[in-house]
């Protein structure tokens, strides 16, 4: 039998090294004495630990950290493609790495965009605070010319991920000329 709390002790541990982990990973996921609930607590434990203590090999191991949410925004930016004529963009398509991300204030962050020739954009953003942290949304909407107008910013939770695409459609076909 095995300690549930010792196992999550040891990946706690700051002298835990890097093959410590993955070895444990792989035993973990490989054990029929580990239950399915314990399993799921321990290895989401370790990818915690092990993204938090060493990226690099995390990502190498696991795949980019973002991937998840760039695969979500990838996905909503066929569908507006579909439905709107975004050739209009003066910013670059797609997803793009947020700056949050770039400077470590944030997991994740990324986002899309779409900016017209009169100044006025919005963005929809993934944002994870933490390796630990669920998942949120953030809708903008901006003009950067002269004489701006105020910035509306909406954030949703976890698991709304469909309010906020709503919003951000919203807020596209208004600036979309």
């Amino acid at each position: 039998m095995y300690d549930i709390e010792k196992i999550i002790a040891k990946i706690n541990h700051q002298d835990t090294t890097y093959t410590e982990l993955q070895n444990l990973y792989d035993n973990v996921v490989k054990s029929l004495e580990v239950s399915e609930e314990h399993r799921e607590l321990i290895t989401e434990t370790i990818v915690n630990r092990i993204w938090v203590e060493f990226p690099a090999k995390a990502k190498k191991k696991f795949g980019a950290k973002d991937a998840e949410a760039r695969e979500l925004l990838r996905n909503y930016h066929l569908e507006l493609e579909g439905i709107f004529d975004l050739s209009g963009n003066i910013l670059k398509g797609g997803v793009k790495t947020g700056g949050h991300m770039i400077n470590g204030s944030k997991f994740v962050n990324v986002y899309i965009s779409y900016k017209n020739n009169e100044q006025y954009g919005v963005s929809l953003s993934i944002d994870q605070a933490t390796v630990d942290s669920a998942f949120e949304f953030v809708v903008k909407k901006y003009c950067t010319k002269k004489g701006d107008k105020p910035k509306t910013r909406k954030k949703f939770g976890a698991n709304k991920f469909r309010e906020a695409t709503e919003l951000y459609g919203r807020y596209l076909r208004e600036i979309i000329k």
